[in-house]
C-alpha cells in the first residue's frame, strides 16, 4: 500500500511541486509486538497499510513540506510537516499521510509522534464532521502501541491515517512569499487549480488567479459557517492549518459546544481568546488576508481586495442557510418572492437566527437540545402546542430565569412558528444530525479515557451510531 517509486502518482502535490517537498522515512515504533489497529475494516487497503506500519517491510517513504505561517498573529516562518508524512500514491484520487510517523527535518527537537488521546480525537471528530456534510480530511484507520511518549505525559502513542485531496495549506504561500519566490507561487496557484476544476484548467487565462483566491475564500466562507452552525470549536486556527482547499486540518484538539457560548475557548495558551469560538469568522479574514498578500507578486491589490470583500456577505449567506436547516426553515419561500420581498425575509430570517442564538446562550440550554426540541416538539391532537413546547425547552434550563427571559423565550417560538407556517412545506428536520453532536457528548471523553485502559468499546459504540446516522 506504501508507495514505491513505480507506484507513487504522478500528479500528487510530491511530484507536481517538488520544491515543497523531501523525501523521509517512516520511523516505526519500538513496541511492535503490543500494536493494535483502530480500523472498521471497510477498506483492504487500509488494513493492508496498517500491516505495513507494523512490520515497515519493505520500508516505508513518503514526503514531508516546509512552510511558513501566522501562530496567534505572530509569523512564524519555520514550520513544517513535524510529524506528517505524506504518502504521495493516491488513494482514490486524494493524496494518504501518516500523523505520528516520526521525526522529520522539521520536528526541530520534537519526537515526531501523535498521542492516542490525539488521535482518538481526530479521527473521532473528522469522521463526526464528515457524517455532518462538513468538509474535512477523512480519517481512514489508526495504529496504536503500548509505546509511550515521554514528552508528551508518557500517553501511549499512535499513527493515525488520513486522505484530502490536498494537504497544501496557507502556510506553504507564505514560506514562497518569505523567499520571494513568485514563479513557484504560481505553480502552487496552477496545481490548486488543476485540482479543484480538471475540467476547466484548459479555459482558465488570465483571471486565473482571482479564480483561485476566490475560490479558496468562497471554500472558507462555507467551511468556518458549517462550523459555527454545528457549534465546532477548532481550537488553533493559525494559517499553517488552514487548507488551500476548505478542509477542516488537525482538530485533535477541537471539539463541539456543549451550551452555546461565544466565548468558549480551551485552548491552554490561548489567555486573549484570540481563536475563541466566536472569533473563528475574523480569525479566517485574517488568514485569508494573509494569504491575498502572498499573491502580491501575481495578482494586482484591487482584485485582492474586491475578493476579500466577499468574504464577509458569503460568510453571513452560508451561516444562515446553514443553522436555518437546523431550525427546518425552507429556502424555497425565499426564492418564490419577489427580490424586494427575498430581501425583506432575509432580514427577518437573520434577526430570527440572531435572537435565537442569544436566547439559547440566556436559557444556557445544551445547543444540540435546542434544536432536537424545536424540529421535534411536542404535539398534541391539534398539533403544536406552544405551551407544552416552552415547558419542555424551560426544563432542560440550566440558569435561573426570570419573567423577562420567559416572555422572550415565548415571543420567540411565537415568531418561529409564524415563519415556519408561510412554508409550504417545512423542510425535513435533521434529527440524525443532533443525534450526532448528542453521541459525540455522550461518548467522545468516555472514548478517549477508555482507550488509555485499552477499551474501545465505547469508541466502537459512537462510531456505530455515526455509521447508523449516514
Amino acid at each position: 500500500m506504501a508507495p514505491t517509486k513505480s507506484t507513487i502518482a504522478p500528479d500528487s502535490a510530491p511530484m507536481k511541486l517538488p520544491f515543497l517537498y523531501q523525501e523521509n522515512r517512516y520511523t516505526p515504533v519500538q513496541n511492535e509486538n503490543n500494536c493494535q489497529s483502530i480500523n472498521n475494516g471497510s477498506d483492504p487497503r487500509i488494513n493492508d497499510l496498517i500491516k505495513q506500519l507494523a512490520s515497515n517491510t519493505p520500508a516505508i517513504t513518503g514526503y514531508v513540506s516546509q512552510y511558513s505561517g501566522h501562530q496567534f498573529g505572530t509569523f512564524n516562518p519555520a514550520l513544517g510537516d513535524g510529524r506528517a508524512l505524506t504518502l504521495a500514491q493516491s488513494f482514490d484520487g486524494n493524496e494518504l499521510q501518516l500523523k505520528g510517523s516520526g521525526p522529520t527535518p522539521f520536528s526541530y527537537g520534537n519526537d515526531g509522534r501523535l498521542s492516542l488521546k490525539n488521535a482518538l480525537s481526530e479521527y473521532i471528530n473528522c469522521t463526526i464532521l464528515s457524517a455532518l456534510k462538513v468538509p474535512t480530511v477523512a480519517a481512514l484507520g489508526l495504529y496504536r502501541s503500548s509505546d509511550r511518549l515521554q514528552h508528551q505525559g508518557m500517553q501511549k502513542a499512535a499513527v493515525l491515517i488520513r486522505s484530502a485531496p490536498s494537504f497544501l495549506r496557507i502556510g506553504h504561500l507564505e514560506h514562497l512569499f518569505l523567499g520571494n519566490n513568485h514563479e513557484a507561487i504560481q505553480l502552487v496557484i496552477d496545481y490548486c487549480l488543476a485540482k479543484q476544476f480538471p475540467t476547466q484548467t484548459s479555459r482558465l487565462t488570465e483571471n486565473k488567479n482571482q479564480l483561485f483566491l476566490a475560490d479558496v475564500i468562497e471554500r472558507s466562507a462555507l467551511l468556518v459557517a458549517s462550523w459555527q452552525a454545528n457549534g465546532f470549536y477548532h481550537d488553533t486556527l493559525n494559517s499553517d492549518n488552514f487548507s488551500l482547499f476548505g478542509l477542516t486540518l488537525d482538530c485533535n484538539n477541537s471539539r463541539f459546544l456543549s451550551h452555546y457560548d461565544p466565548l468558549f475557548c480551551t485552548n491552554p495558551i490561548d489567555d486573549k481568546g484570540r481563536y475563541a469560538f466566536a472569533q473563528q469568522p475574523r480569525v479566517t479574514l485574517f488568514n485569508l488576508q494573509v494569504l491575498a498578500q502572498t499573491l502580491s507578486g501575481v495578482l494586482d491589490n484591487k482584485t485582492r481586495q474586491q475578493c476579500l470583500a466577499q468574504f464577509t456577505p458569503r460568510y453571513h449567506f452560508h451561516f444562515a442557510r446553514k443553522l436555518g436547516q437546523k431550525l427546518s426553515l425552507s429556502d424555497s419561500l425565499v426564492n418564490r418572492q419577489s427580490k424586494q420581498q427575498q430581501l425583506l425575509q432575509r432580514r427577518q430570517d437573520s434577526q430570527l437566527l440572531s435572537d435565537f442564538l442569544q436566547l439559547t446562550y440566556q436559557l444556557g440550554i445544551e445547543y444540540w437540545r435546542m434544536f432536537t426540541l424545536l424540529t421535534n416538539p411536542p404535539s398534541g391532537p391539534d398539533g403544536l402546542n406552544s405551551a407544552d413546547l416552552t415547558a419542555s425547552i424551560l426544563q432542560y434550563s440550566k440558569k435561573h430565569l426570570n419573567k423577562a427571559d420567559i416572555s422572550q423565550l415565548t415571543h420567540w417560538l411565537a415568531c418561529y412558528q409564524q415563519r415556519l407556517a408561510l412554508q409550504s412545506a417545512a423542510k425535513a428536520p435533521q434529527q440524525g444530525d443532533n443525534q450526532l453532536i448528542e453521541n459525540w457528548h455522550e461518548y467522545y471523553q468516555l472514548a478517549l479515557s477508555a482507550a488509555q485502559r485499552d477499551d474501545f468499546s465505547p469508541l466502537k459504540a459512537l462510531l456505530g451510531q455515526i455509521d447508523s446516522h449516514q
